[in-house]
């Protein structure tokens, strides 16, 4: 500041006396040091002291705003709802949110250099979308958002939550035989049982039937370690007529779900606008068990019965009749579980 020329000038801060320095022109000076700020926020108030050189003292206070941080910095909850990117969060792209100092400015950044920048509101709320292009994919991949904040005094801040990207579902379940259930006239009129390939991963099971109504249905599981197969006995029967799905789902909530055919009897022809399909991720129809299915499937259908990979593998015999109703292509051939599948490619990539 400025004083009378040959006075001396003092500064009270917190407590501590400091001595100014004064030029010739009455300009001063004083310096605080850093060790005496506190951190944090705070008013300080602060007293300033001259004395002329005849004795007369004149003060003067002003308070003053101490700021060295950016305020509650976080996040608002898990990322993902759990800390878990599936399959189904990715496609749809994920929402980060938080909250911090009001008007704070808030960067998030992926390693693989998606960047988003926002500015907090009054409230100090605020959130970031990332797109599913932006997220990297995987099994099990671990990617970190880093989350920097710089408020409107500049001070800034940041923190680091890393995340799991899951996005590969589980297998679709093998069905390797079913035990059907026989009337008192030895007609078979339904299943009581179905066999998979042996499996640690829970399955579930629900049947769809004519009308569309969807029934969970209950299953005892045996393992048969000379087989290698698990039975799954029902605890009601499944009707001639039902489309059975059987559901395997992994921690990260990724589903990959069979649809059987239900129909050990006649000729069967397969409807796959069925309502209650809707509701589940298809990777694969069996078509085994029921003779003579006619099933036609349209691109449309492809995309509202699969999840994002749009991948459907449909698995039958020589009796029966699958229709492709749409711009497919046969691509190519690939072999699992001893079997030989043609790949059919729908125009874009699906």
């Amino acid at each position: 500041g400025t004083v009378e020329v040959g006075a001396r000038v003092q500064v009270e801060w917190k407590g501590t006396w400091y001595n100014a320095s004064v030029d010739a022109s009455g300009n001063w000076s004083a310096s605080i040091p850093a060790s005496a700020i506190p951190a944090g926020e705070s008013n300080v108030v602060l007293t300033m002291r001259a004395t002329d050189h005849i004795g007369n003292v004149s003060t003067q206070t002003q308070t003053v705003r101490v700021d060295t941080l950016v305020n509650t910095l976080g996040l608002s909850g898990d990322i993902g709802g759990d800390g878990v990117i599936n399959a189904a969060e990715h496609a749809q792209g994920v929402t980060i949110s938080g909250f911090v100092e009001p008007n704070s400015t808030v960067e998030i950044s992926l390693p693989n250099g998606a960047t988003r920048t926002v500015t907090a509101g009054a409230n100090g709320r605020w959130s970031a979308d990332f797109a599913s292009a932006d997220l990297p994919s995987g099994d099990g991949v671990e990617t970190t958002f880093t989350v920097t904040a710089t408020d409107s005094v500049g001070n800034t801040d940041f923190f680091e939550e890393v995340v799991t990207i899951d996005t590969v579902a589980p297998p679709s379940p093998e069905i390797t035989a079913v035990t059907p259930t026989k009337d008192g006239s030895g007609n078979a009129v339904g299943v009581r049982a179905l066999y998979t390939e042996m499996t640690d991963d829970t399955y579930t099971f629900d049947r769809v039937d004519a009308s569309g109504s969807v029934t969970h249905i209950s299953a005892t599981e045996t393992d048969n370690q000379t087989f290698g197969e698990t039975e799954f006995r029902f605890g009601s029967n499944v009707p001639d007529g039902s489309y059975l799905v059987i559901n395997n789902a992994d921690a990260a909530g990724n589903s990959s779900s069979t649809l059987l055919i239900v129909n050990t009897t006649s000729s069967v022809e397969v409807d796959l606008d069925r309502a209650g399909l809707s509701h589940f991720d298809f990777a694969a129809v069996d078509l085994t068990w029921a003779p003579d299915a006619q099933l036609t499937i349209t691109d449309t259908q492809l995309h509202h019965l699969t999840g994002s990979d749009h991948t459907l593998i449909i698995k039958g015999d020589s009796r029966d009749d699958v229709t492709l109703d749409g711009d497919f292509h046969a691509t190519g051939t690939r072999t699992m579980d001893g079997q030989s599948y043609t790949i059919y490619t729908l125009d874009g990539g699906a």
